[in-house]
């Protein structure tokens, strides 16, 4: 095992998201012919081409960093995805079940927000209603009525 592929591993251990883009350059210059990683991982993909005992330590690695933080990043199920083995489908899967049930609790939070906002007179809901199957209209409302407050919103 190369150098390269040994500081991917102590970085994706370490929760370092670099290591993690890393990581997806070398799967996806493993699996698509033709592909060109952006610098600095080009180089170093050169000097050290990717090899399959390469993206099977990286894979562990990853699967690893999933089991030791309450809150992975999400650039780690990109990397996995990139790595393209359908035995990862099922922690994907399982990922994306929690990740619903996450959001649709966090939406029902939020529409019970602005509605009790609205009830106390702040005049936040714009239409006629507001309810948790309302995500995009309950977002927009939220943002408009906190930007009033300078509390600004990129995303």
């Amino acid at each position: 095992m190369g150098s390269f592929v040994a500081e991917l591993l102590a970085g994706i251990e370490a929760g370092d998201d670099e290591a993690v883009l890393a990581a997806c350059e070398y799967a996806d210059a493993f699996r698509l012919e033709g592909f060109k990683p952006f610098p600095p991982f080009d180089e170093r993909l050169r000097a050290e081409p990717p090899t399959a005992e390469g993206l099977a330590k990286i894979k562990e690695a990853l699967l690893d960093n999933l089991k030791s933080f309450a809150q992975p990043r999400p650039r780690i199920y990109t990397a996995l995805g990139k790595i393209g083995d359908p035995e990862l489908v099922p922690v994907l899967r399982a990922a994306l079940t929690q990740k619903l049930r996450d959001l649709l609790d966090q939406n029902g939070t939020l529409s019970t927000l602005i509605i009790a906002l609205d009830n106390c007179g702040e005049k936040i809901v714009s239409g006629n209603s507001h309810g948790p199957m309302e995500m995009e209209k309950m977002v927009a409302d939220a943002r408009a009525y906190l930007k009033r407050f300078g509390q600004i919103f990129p995303w």
